[in-house]
């Protein structure tokens, strides 16, 4: 699908999850996080990342990390 397609499906996808009860297992509901009073990620409008800020993300995800023990 072309992009703005995409952009809606994922919001609605995303609104069905914040609004539909969470299931942690077969026959286990829990209260929805729209019922624990969480932020719907739509309606707050998710910020955006730029290309850059991905890229600059990944940049430090794949630099070594010294560990403090050898």
């Amino acid at each position: 699908p072309d992009e703005e397609t995409a952009i809606r499906q994922a919001n609605e996808k995303a609104r069905r999850q914040w609004e539909e009860p969470n299931q942690y297992e077969p026959g286990a509901e829990a209260p929805s996080d729209r019922e624990l009073g969480q932020e719907c990620p739509v309606c707050t409008g998710a910020a955006e990342v730029t290309d850059e800020e991905y890229a600059e993300w990944k940049r430090e995800m794949e630099e070594s990390v010294e560990l403090p023990f050898q």
